[in-house]
């Protein structure tokens, strides 16, 4: 399992969750972090402290995860809602998951969820997600209007589209 930022990969082998935090004005990598997940009470204690204490605002969090073993559905994850979640994540036991959520306000239209249990194809997830634009309030942006707010724009004007996969 792994996931994939621009030409960085991050693989991983171990059971547990994949975090990679980026930052949404310059695309920097803030943070990455797997946690496992043998235990209910810590590994969500664990994912809650994480997503709490150290995802920034104005962050693009990517998550996957790899034979999720002992986190039932009925355990959902509240702090996935301080990501764009419109409700607690409930993983499902040896599924796998995939996640790409925005710390900050207003909430992007790009928010993705994918959750799959045993036995169906792996999660996956992959989207543009464009950086810089005017609704993250990035430091320094001032006024200017980028190519690629306009561009996104038009696309989705002309299709009626809110996000645009690549």
């Amino acid at each position: 399992f792994f996931l994939q930022v621009n030409d960085e990969i991050f693989l991983y082998r171990k059971q547990g969750m994949l975090f990679v935090v980026l930052d949404a004005c310059t695309g920097e990598i803030k943070s990455r972090r797997h946690i496992e997940t043998l235990t209910v009470p810590q590994a969500t204690s664990a994912i809650d402290s994480y997503i709490i204490s150290t995802v920034k605002e104005r962050s693009i969090v990517l998550v996957c995860s790899r034979d999720i073993k002992d986190l039932p559905r009925d355990s959902g994850i509240s702090a996935f809602i301080k990501l764009g979640s419109s409700k607690p994540i409930g993983l499902f036991r040896k599924g796998s998951f995939a996640f790409l959520g925005y710390r900050g306000q207003p909430k992007p239209s790009w928010i993705k969820i994918v959750n799959r249990s045993s036995g169906r194809e792996a999660a996956s997830l992959q989207h543009y997600v464009p950086l810089r634009l005017r609704q993250y309030k990035c430091p320094g942006l001032g006024k200017e209007y980028r190519k690629e707010e306009k561009l996104l724009k038009g696309l989705q004007q002309n299709h009626g589209e809110t996000s645009v996969e690549g």
